[in-house]
């Protein structure tokens, strides 16, 4: 599965401000929208990324892993950044 940058942006907002709707305008993006987008990352995943309550969000544990995987990608080994996969630093072959 692949989120866009928006997605992930939008995603990391959220969690820091603990709110869609403040990650929302902080990432510049509709309340509609934003709902929609952090609703498909859920659906693409199979798995809640963020416990909705009446005075904001927080992240699940799976939300948790993501948000460790967007600042430390290098950490997976799946990762692209792990294996020199990622445009401009794989190594060149001889």
């Amino acid at each position: 599965m692949h989120f866009d940058l928006t997605d992930l942006r939008l995603f990391a907002a959220v969690v820091e401000e603990g709110s869609i709707t403040a990650g929302a305008s902080r990432a510049g993006i509709s309340l509609p929208s934003a709902s929609a987008r952090v609703k498909g990352m859920e659906d693409a995943l199979g798995a809640a990324l963020l416990e909705r309550h009446r005075r904001g969000v927080r992240p699940t544990p799976a939300g948790v892993a993501l948000c460790d995987e967007l600042i430390h990608p290098a950490a997976s080994p799946d990762s692209p950044v792990a294996s020199g996969e990622r445009e401009g630093t794989a190594k060149r072959r001889r």
